[in-house]
């Protein structure tokens, strides 16, 4: 097979076929109609739905009695794992105890000559180089033989172990902002649970349509609330799309995602289009709903956010002087709002959510100063999630150039000279 790397390699590395560098394990399955073979809490038996979460696999979702692990092909501990069948080929994980893997899996089990950690690596580099070789059938497939030819660069041990370290100090690094995003999603979830129900500094509560809340809060329809709710524009508008010098943004459901909006895939309407049609025009401090894939997930137009217009996407203005526009997006985005959504769109075969229901969603209305307060707390803690975020991109950007200079030879590694 020809190689990925298309950079020559220093004169002390070469190219050389995975199997050559260790043995190449297919997993199988044991038979699932024999609960003898599976337990909750045995023997690690990873599927391509368990790779890619981080670089050692210490849970997945199956696991396997002795019984059931006597069955399949066994993985000693640092075997690295690769998804080659269906659409996520090219996801990886480490094995970091024995353990084993569905047929979906080729591993990788290191001879003594071969370092490991090192492979790890060479395999998340060519990940998508590993896609691209199973080829665009319904189902792809990359077989053991293909998966064997393939090439990969071998350094000499010493430098196969050295990169190896640099590069699981960022991951080492990565893992430790990662468990710090968890436990802030965590201390997130929990304040909007209690601050959205209970408020600040209540001792007296009353029974509502939405459980038992602070007595002095309001229980009112959205709709009540905001000076506009309707549906952006609805149709087709690609002959209006036009270059982004030219035109105007145009916000899609895409665009919306996790809360925020996404600035990729972007489209550009002309402003012919955009004068015409104010209904769908956004502004700052206006809340954003996605009417179907992620439904009901509400986005807050930023501060000095450029003048757009939206496309299928429901807009929500709520009355500034009433209704804290922070605030209600924290509400929308709660188990509160989430839960009656749920219900509105259970007979949608596509979950659609359209601008009757959300402008008969009940929300709660505390007092405008407690607003005030309980979305300051909750965009503190956001804060620290971006702060958190932008860290850890940082560290994969430096992941990724580490990775293409390392593993390529374009960079070598001091090694430490033997006393």
């Amino acid at each position: 097979m020809r190689e990925m790397l298309k950079e020559n390699l220093p004169s002390d590395w070469k190219y050389d076929n995975i199997k050559n560098i260790g043995e190449v394990v297919t997993g199988n399955t044991p038979k699932s109609n024999n609960t003898e073979f599976y337990c909750d809490k045995g023997v690690l038996w990873a599927s391509p739905a368990d790779l890619g979460k981080g670089k050692y696999i210490n849970k997945t979702n199956k696991q396997l009695s002795k019984l059931g692990f006597d069955t399949t092909r066994k993985l000693p501990p640092l075997s690295i794992m690769i998804t080659c069948i269906g659409s996520t080929i090219g996801k990886i994980g480490m094995t970091n105890s024995w353990m084993s893997t569905n047929q979906q899996i080729n591993s990788i089990i290191c001879n003594e000559s071969n370092f490991a950690e090192f492979y790890y690596y060479v395999m998340g580099y060519m990940a998508k180089y590993i896609k691209s070789l199973a080829g665009t059938q319904a189902v792809p497939l990359l077989n053991k033989s293909d998966f064997s030819g393939i090439n990969v660069p071998v350094p000499p041990l010493p430098e196969q172990q050295k990169i190896a370290e640099i590069l699981s100090t960022v991951d080492a690094k990565i893992e430790i902002i990662n468990q710090q995003i968890g436990e802030t999603q965590e201390l997130k979830k929990g304040l909007m649970q209690r601050l959205l129900t209970k408020g600040i500094g209540h001792t007296e509560f009353k029974d509502s349509p939405l459980g038992k809340i602070p007595k002095s809060w309001g229980n009112m329809k959205l709709k009540d609330e905001c000076e506009k709710l309707n549906v952006g524009f609805v149709g087709t508008c690609e002959k209006f799309y036009c270059k982004k010098e030219e035109g105007v943004l145009m916000l899609r459901t895409g665009n919306l995602s996790n809360g925020k909006i996404k600035y990729n895939n972007l489209k550009y309407v002309t402003t012919e289009f955009h004068e015409k049609n104010k209904k769908s025009q956004i502004f700052e401090g206006d809340l954003l709903v996605a009417r179907h894939g992620s439904s009901g997930q509400a986005v807050l137009v930023p501060e000095n956010f450029e003048e757009s217009n939206c496309l299928n996407i429901i807009v929500i203005r709520p009355i500034k002087e009433t209704l804290n526009p922070q605030f209600l997006k924290y509400q929308f985005n709660s188990a509160v709002i989430k839960k009656q959504v749920r219900k509105k769109t259970a007979g949608s075969t596509q979950g659609v959510v359209n601008t009757k229901e959300i402008a008969s969603l009940n929300i709660l209305l505390p007092a405008y100063s407690e607003q005030n307060k309980i979305a300051a707390i909750l965009n503190s803690v956001d804060g620290k999630l971006n702060i958190l975020t932008e860290k850890k991109n940082n560290y994969q950007e430096l992941k990724t150039g580490l990775m293409q200079q390392l593993l390529t030879g374009k960079v070598r590694v001091k090694l430490t000279a033997e006393v």
